[in-house]
Formats: C-alpha cells, sequence, structure tokens
C-alpha cells in the first residue's frame, strides 16, 4: 500500500466516521485491501497487506467494542457494574448512595461493602426556632404585650430518616406588638380606657363625633387649628396647617377653648384648610371623622 494512497483513504475514512482511532483506521485499511499477487496470502513480505481499496474501506464498520456485560466488567466492585448497550461499554453506578443527604457514604474495595456514617455538621446549626405559637400577656394594668414561642432544637443525622432534632428547651419571647385592653377592665382606682388607667371613674366616658368629614375645610384661625388638633390627635396646640387660594364654605368651633365643647358654625371664607399638622407631627385631613376621648 503506497503512502500517499493509504493516506487519502485515511482521511476519508475519519471524514466519513467509518474509523475514529488510529487503530480502527488501520483495521479498515488492512482488513478491506486487495491482497497481492491475487489468490495470494497477505500479510507478506513483497506486498505488505496488498492494494489499498479505498471503496472497500469506506463500507466498513468497526466491529463492536462488546457483546455482553462481562466484556464490559473492570473487576471493581466500588464503581458499579459496567454494562454492554449497542455494542459500547457504559459506566457502572457506584453503589454506595444511601439516598440520605447527612451520611458520608464510603465503599470498601477489598470487602465489597458500604458504609454509611452519620454526620450532624451536614444538619441545621442548632438553636431557637418560632413554633408558631402566639400568645398576649399583661404588659401594664390596661396594655398587653404579644410574645411567641421558641423551642430550642439540638440537630442530628439520622442514619435512614436523614436530619432529625429534638426539642431541649422552649421560651416565650416578646415580638414588640401590644394593644389595649377592653375599656372598662377595672385597674387601680379606676378603669382602663383606651390603654389608660383612668383614676376615679367608674366607667369610660363615650366618645362623641368632635368634627365631621363632611365639613370638608376648617375656619383659617390659629385657634381654630389647635382646637381641630385636640378633637383630632387629642392635644390641643398645632404646628401647621395647609390652605387652598379659593372661596369655600369652611366650618369653624363656636368656642376655641381647651375644652369638649365640639359645636360649629359655617359661614363662607377665603382660603379655606384642609389639613392640619398637629404637635405629634402627623397631618389631619379635614374631610374625615373624627371622635373624642380617644
Amino acid at each position: 500500500m503506497a503512502a500517499p494512497h493509504v493516506s487519502g483513504v485515511a482521511a476519508l475514512l475519519i471524514a466519513n466516521g467509518n474509523a475514529t482511532t488510529p487503530d480502527e483506521v488501520r483495521a479498515a485499511l488492512q482488513e478491506t485491501a486487495e491482497c497481492l499477487p491475487p489468490g495470494g496470502t497477505c500479510p507478506n513480505d513483497t506486498y505488505g497487506y496488498g492494494l489499498v481499496d479505498a471503496y472497500a474501506a469506506l463500507g466498513w464498520t468497526a466491529a463492536p467494542a462488546c457483546t455482553t456485560d462481562a466484556d464490559c466488567d473492570d473487576g471493581l466492585y466500588c464503581n458499579g457494574a459496567e454494562t454492554c448497550v449497542a455494542g459500547v461499554c457504559q459506566a457502572g453506578t457506584p453503589p454506595c448512595d444511601d439516598g440520605v443527604a447527612c451520611t458520608i457514604d464510603s465503599c470498601d474495595e477489598a470487602t465489597q461493602s458500604c458504609t454509611y456514617t452519620p454526620d450532624d455538621t451536614a444538619c441545621a446549626a442548632d438553636g431557637w426556632f418560632d413554633t408558631g405559637n402566639t400568645r398576649w400577656v399583661e404588659d401594664t394594668e390596661c396594655t398587653e404585650k404579644e410574645q411567641k414561642e421558641q423551642e430550642y432544637r439540638d440537630y442530628y443525622c439520622d442514619p435512614v430518616l436523614d436530619c432529625q432534632y429534638t426539642v431541649t428547651a422552649t421560651q416565650w419571647v416578646d415580638t414588640g406588638a401590644t394593644r389595649n385592653v377592653t375599656d372598662n377592665t377595672p385597674c387601680t382606682d379606676g378603669v382602663c380606657c383606651s390603654g389608660v388607667c383612668e383614676v376615679g371613674l367608674t366607667e369610660c366616658p363615650t366618645a362623641v363625633m368632635c368634627w365631621s368629614g363632611d365639613y370638608q375645610y376648617l375656619y383659617w384661625n390659629n385657634s381654630q387649628a389647635k382646637k381641630f388638633c385636640k378633637c383630632a390627635q387629642g392635644t390641643y396646640g398645632y404646628n401647621s396647617y395647609n390652605y387652598e387660594w379659593v372661596r369655600a364654605t369652611v366650618w369653624k368651633y363656636v368656642d376655641t377653648g381647651d375644652n369638649e365643647n365640639w359645636e360649629v358654625t359655617s359661614r363662607s371664607s377665603n382660603l379655606p384648610v384642609y389639613q392640619v399638622t398637629c404637635t405629634d407631627g402627623t397631618a389631619y385631613p379635614t374631610n374625615q371623622d373624627y371622635y373624642y376621648p380617644k
């Protein structure tokens, strides 16, 4: 077989996909060559394997790497049993996997056995966790605070159930939320009203509407703003107010003193006030209802 011809046919074999390795290229060329002299025995000392046959070589296919699983067995246990699939050896699946995330799986080739060692560090760290339970307990005479239950979990690795935990302690911690007890709940020398112990009272005052949202606008006047804030916020006094550059019907308190006389009257006025910022820094709009006491 002449070298240039052999090289050309070898390139065709690789390009056509008949052979992908040097051994397969060699086998394709040798097994399909025309023996010389015709009828002789090849290889021989004169012509080697004979005359290269490109057409025959392109019809050559490699023999399957395997026909049974036994052909693929590498004799090792820990890398799994190899199998023969469509003439090609496939790697095996390592046998030492128990499916438990927190165990360390190991394989002993000498004894052909698996060991699964629990590893607590693969589980969550021990600590306090919320149980989802809450309760309200006394904060002051007239207020309650919310608490949530927590449990201390000691995590460990179970070789069958994966990560588990045992509860070794429980505690209640404040959530920061508070609420008032029901009005008229007895307290020291009085009753609870809106979270405050009103000494000397036996019943909380009934809240009355001290401003109606139907009024829409407040009369532009410092004393009116103070009285409005006593109604809206609960404290007589104000920081600022906002008004519109129109003429409209406004409402004003008849008595602007620091008292609980909420009688109002209306008039037409420029610069109607639509919002008052009280001493707590909150802006209170004049188009909503307010009640007193708080």
